[in-house]
């Protein structure tokens, strides 16, 4: 029995390659939270700011680092990755409805450029995640396949703006859907395939996205930033994230472009894309 989920669970996590649903926050936090962020996105959009709810969201959102701190959500994330654990990468997959935003098949850990594989990829959903919403799916065991190939195949629908898809055949029947409840989160490792289908219900589909990993994983170019969320930078392989006192703080705003530069950079590499990044 781990600190937070069962033995099932973890049992879950180390032959399917995902957990879920994890309860993260009541129904109720949760929509306080989708309400922040709906006033974050009016400011965002008066602004004319770019990609500030697409990386290091936390950087500039207070309620999302208060969520990432939660000692109930930690003691889920410990029990799969360890005590000493960062948030590497915050943002919001966000689907109106009735649109025809997807996400190809693709593995996270191929494209963060780090020496290991302690990842969790921790989506939190804040509104209905349905089958009709276009909820998250997963392929159960394909983390055991490994890092594989991928290649950018650009659509204007795909929400990953170079397109990139993994390499591999998924059988039609192989996805498996992750339905959640607001307030309710799925871990997923980072050789796992996922991806999803577009939205055909009538309200929004939104996920809060945190990437979380052991602070003993070191990026290639041994420049990754991040927040320190439990226990201790042992090797100092992460530069600490400033985070905004309050929502939105406008000094902030640059020193999150910044570190959304530095980290598309390493995502990036080789693709000539970031230009089409869409999020």
């Amino acid at each position: 029995m781990g600190k937070e989920l069962s033995d099932e669970q973890v049992a879950c996590w180390r032959d399917q390659g995902y957990v879920a649903p994890v309860d993260v926050i009541d129904r109720d936090h949760a929509v306080r939270c989708r309400r922040q962020l709906e006033e974050a996105e009016a400011i965002v959009r008066e602004k004319g700011w770019d990609r500030v709810l697409a990386y290091k969201a936390h950087v500039v959102m207070p309620f999302l680092v208060e969520i990432a701190r939660s000692p109930h959500l930690l003691d889920a994330i410990e029990d799969v990755i360890g005590p000493d654990i960062v948030l590497y990468d915050s943002d919001f997959f966000i689907k109106e409805g009735h649109t025809p935003g997807f996400v190809s098949w693709h593995q996270d850990l191929t494209h963060c450029g780090f020496d290991g594989t302690a990842m969790v990829n921790c989506w939190v959903a804040l509104a209905p995640s349905t089958v009709e919403s276009g909820c998250l799916r997963v392929v159960p065991g394909s983390h055991r396949l490994g890092p594989l190939e991928h290649r950018d195949v650009p659509d204007p629908d795909n929400m990953l703006g170079r397109g990139f898809t993994v390499q591999h055949a998924v059988a039609a029947d192989a996805g498996h859907d992750l339905v959640l409840a607001p307030g309710e989160a799925s871990f997923h490792h980072g050789y796992t395939f996922h991806g999803s289908r577009p939205n055909t219900s009538d309200d929004r589909r939104i996920g809060l996205v945190m990437l979380f990993v052991s602070a003993a994983m070191r990026r290639c170019d041994g420049r990754a930033s991040g927040l320190l969320v439990r226990g201790q930078d042992r090797n100092g392989n992460f530069a600490p994230d400033p985070v905004s006192e309050t929502l939105l703080e406008e000094s902030m705003i640059p020193v999150q472009a910044r570190l959304t530069k530095e980290l598309l950079a390493v995502e990036y590499a080789g693709a000539g894309a970031e230009a089409h990044v869409k999020r």
